[in-house]
């Protein structure tokens, strides 16, 4: 009787499984509890302050985030993170998802996990537009 081998990207369910928060912020690049290669912030004029808030947001560690960047832009595409139509992320860790030393997954594969994670950032970011209309109308009342 032969037994199927059980591969590492046969537990590849979600994003959540490439994509492991919590994420860290390295200088603009930022990765996965994991080490994969998660987004590169591509705004240059980003201050370390806005993008480890960005980052502890995203994380779950913070329910305020910057008000000076207005995500009600913010929209995704083909592996590209963009606010005002200009590049603002780019999704990360091609070649952890294909690579022969990472997860050998296909392209068809890999690129719905890498695009359920970019749109996963999209939905958090313009969930902070919510989180911070609710906060203000607490204050408010």
């Amino acid at each position: 009787m032969s037994r199927k081998k059980r591969t590492r990207s046969s537990k590849i369910r979600s994003f959540k499984d490439v994509y492991k928060l919590p994420l860290k912020n390295t200088w603009g690049t930022v990765f996965s509890i994991n080490n994969t290669w998660a987004f590169t912030f591509e705004d240059d004029h980003l201050t370390d302050h806005i993008t480890n808030n960005i980052v502890s947001f995203l994380n779950g560690e913070t329910d305020e985030i910057t008000d000076e960047i207005d995500f009600s832009t913010i929209s995704y595409d083909e592996s590209y993170i963009y606010l005002k139509g200009e590049v603002f992320l780019s999704i990360r860790g091609w070649g952890d998802l294909t690579g022969t030393g990472g997860l050998h997954l296909s392209h068809e594969r890999a690129t719905k996990i890498q695009d359920d994670f970019g749109n996963w950032v999209v939905d958090m970011l313009l969930d902070s537009i919510r989180i911070s209309r609710i906060s203000k109308i607490e204050e408010i009342i």
